[in-house]
């Protein structure tokens, strides 16, 4: 007859362990928010190929932590303009009518006034610039979480 016996004689050992390695895991995942969302707005205004004549798109364009506890952390990645959605994905071909006046008023080339009750724009090619702050933000978080789950790993091997 062969008999085996297991025995576990410290559970408070492990219970320690496994609290560490749960902690790493959270600290990844609030690090992993924290640079995802500064990075992909980095990303956002590095990558741009539209022209900010006003600095407000630039500006307005970020990333926040907008809650932290101590099990993880979410955050925001906005473009926080009225047309961040034309520059990202474009327009299409439509007319610009006059809101106020009779009439739209702009110079040409020469400098001689140009009028015109309606005015066919062209639309605009889009540039898909917050896609790839998001798409930035995600591999940043997942290397994160990563990160913290090798550290926790690490703590339940010792």
């Amino acid at each position: 007859m062969v008999t085996v016996t297991f025995a576990w004689e410290n559970l408070q050992e492990f219970g320690n362990a496994w609290a560490r390695a749960t902690d790493e895991v959270a600290r990844g995942c609030q690090r992993g928010v924290r640079l995802g969302v500064d990075e992909g707005a980095r990303e956002a205004i590095a990558t741009r190929k539209w022209k900010d004549r006003t600095g407000e798109a630039r500006r307005m364009t970020r990333g926040q932590v907008t809650q932290q506890t101590r099990e993880g952390a979410e955050g925001v990645l906005e473009s926080a303009v009225p047309y961040a959605s034309y520059l990202d994905s474009g327009t299409v071909p439509h007319d610009i009518y006059p809101r106020r006046a009779l009439a739209l008023r702009w110079y040409d080339a020469g400098g001689s006034p140009v009028f015109a009750k309606r005015v066919r724009h062209p639309g605009t090619r889009g540039d898909g610039y917050f896609g790839r702050a998001v798409q930035k933000a995600e591999r940043v978080l997942i290397r994160e979480i990563e990160i913290g789950v090798a550290k926790a790993q690490e703590s339940l091997d010792r």
